[in-house]
């Protein structure tokens, strides 16, 4: 009898001994091939349980953020002491439903587990391929920045990242990633993963104050110096010179000129008009001002403005942009296409435009009045909340998204009388703002993501042109010079200048940003 009870002992404690074990495979249900992806372990109570060896998702990012609770999966792992009542999530970016499968390990037992993830959309086979175009890493060792490079955008969906230099003065100890040169970044490049890279050039009047502002130089040769400007960052030196004479001269090195931040720098109108900048990124690291306070202005004097997007300091969301590429993905092509206007920006939600054979960033040229008949579909694995079709800036049609299998769909049908010059675009209004990646806050329900952020969503116009005219608000003309008129005020109480040709320098910006509306203004008379 004692024998027996020993023995039983015995085992038990054997088991007791041995770690729980599960060795997980993710596969994409389409193909069967295993795919990177990220999971969420939770108990019975909701608590999140570690993944074993898996890369945190939120590395980098502050202790509470969402992101943190996910982590990232490289198609099979063995992910050992997780047991109990047990509920696994696995979903692959913004392109695949989300895969849960309960169970219940005990002590020492070893489990296989295989989840099948779902796409919802596939916009690769359309030419759709998607990019981050802003992107720093910092207080990492290069191995560390590395594998972070390689494991979270995979993981993400994401197939091509622009990593890139920028200065401050002190804080630059940290910035990992301004280690990296094209070389560098090259030998990290996969058949699903590919990377480019550039600068952030910058000026700022304190720590993190409004100055000239931020520009992504992408594709660059080499660096633009200075790479930041102004005692402000630099704690030395002048606020001179402009940002304009570094866009230049990395448009002069073949590369893309990207706006960050939406509205937030002085010399982002002056550089619009005067034709240096390529495309205008929102939601790259914050929550600045709105579409309606950058890209609509800007379209509504008839520029043509490309949308983008990144996630600045580690990807703390899904953000991305993207871009419709002919044939093969590379770095040179995809920004091509950005230029262009064949592109749109989300969290989150998927969306597709088109009138008749026209797609994004198109323009129908029209000689006499005509019917255009807009075609617009979204799809999101969260509720997105509306989609509205917006025209010149204004909602002219909405819908509510229902749900399709294990995502959510929302399509609209819009038919526009043009007898004038305009363009229209597809969005998502999820009722909620995107979150600074530092945020303590987390945004819950309908119209968030898995990361707690505000879903975002929205396409570059398709543009009408009436009779050789784009469309042009004089009203709208007017209100950015007066801006225009206020940062040249701003610029004169806050800059410092050593003598009058540094001074002169900077206000030509503006003088030439003023010269070109005003001349738009009297073309309008006309």
């Amino acid at each position: 009898m004692y024998r027996i009870i020993f023995l039983f002992a015995l085992a038990f404690s054997i088991e007791a001994a041995i770690p729980p074990y599960m060795f997980l495979r993710t596969l994409d249900a389409e193909t069967k091939e295993p795919i990177p992806c990220l999971i969420r372990i939770t108990d019975r109570d909701g608590r999140v349980k570690g993944a074993g060896r898996s890369y945190n998702r939120g590395t980098g990012l502050p202790e509470k953020h969402p992101t943190r609770q996910w982590y990232c999966h490289n198609g099979m792992s063995e992910i050992k002491g997780v047991y109990g009542d047990l509920k696994v999530e696995a979903f692959a970016g913004p392109e695949y439903e989300m895969a849960v499968n309960t169970m219940h390990i005990r002590v020492g037992q070893r489990v296989k587990l295989e989840m099948k993830l779902k796409r919802l959309a596939h916009p690769a086979k359309t030419g759709w391929r998607s990019g981050n175009t802003h992107l720093h890493l910092m207080k990492m060792t290069r191995p560390q920045a590395d594998h972070y490079l390689r494991t979270v955008p995979r993981s993400d969906g994401l197939e091509l990242v622009f990593v890139s230099n920028l200065r401050r003065a002190g804080a630059e100890k940290d910035y990992i990633t301004n280690e990296h040169r094209p070389a560098d970044l090259k030998k990290l490049n996969t058949k699903e993963l590919q990377f480019g890279w550039g600068q952030e050039h910058r000026h700022n009047y304190g720590p993190g104050g409004q100055g000239y502002g931020h520009v992504m130089l992408l594709n660059l040769k080499q660096l633009v110096r200075p790479v930041s400007i102004g005692p402000g960052i630099m704690r030395a030196g002048t606020d001179h010179p402009p940002l304009a004479p570094g866009l230049q001269t990395a448009r002069g090195q073949g590369a893309t000129v990207i706006w960050c931040h939406n509205t937030f720098g002085l010399e982002d109108i002056p550089n619009w008009m005067n034709g240096t900048v390529d495309a205008q990124n929102i939601f790259d690291g914050g929550a600045h001002d709105s579409y309606e306070q950058t890209y609509y202005r800007y379209l509504n004097i008839g520029l043509r403005v490309p949308f983008s997007t990144g996630t600045d300091w580690f990807i703390y969301d899904f953000s991305r942009v993207y871009a419709k590429v002919e044939g093969k993905l590379t770095p040179a092509k995809w920004l091509a296409a950005l230029r262009a206007g064949r592109s749109y920006i989300t969290n989150g939600p998927l969306l597709e435009l088109r009138c008749g054979q026209r797609d994004i960033g198109d323009v129908i040229s029209l000689k006499e009045p005509g019917t255009l008949n807009f075609r617009a579909l979204a799809r999101g694995r969260n509720n997105f909340h509306k989609l509205q079709l917006i025209h010149n800036g204004k909602v002219v049609k909405e819908a509510l998204p229902r749900k399709v299998g294990g995502h959510h769909a929302a399509i609209l049908n819009w038919t526009l009388k043009a007898e004038d010059p305009g363009w229209v675009a597809l969005r998502v209004d999820s009722g909620f703002a995107t979150l600074p990646a530092a945020a303590p806050v987390t945004l819950k329900g309908k119209g968030v993501n898995e990361f707690g952020q505000g879903l975002f969503a929205h396409t570059s116009p398709i543009y009408i042109d009436y009779r050789g005219r784009r469309t042009f608000e004089p009203a709208t003309a007017k209100a950015l010079m007066t801006e225009m008129q206020s940062a040249v005020d701003e610029i004169l109480q806050k800059s410092k200048f050593v003598g009058d040709a540094q001074k002169v320098e900077v206000l030509r910006v503006y003088a030439d940003g003023l010269e070109a509306l005003e001349k738009r203004l009297r073309a309008a008379r006309d």
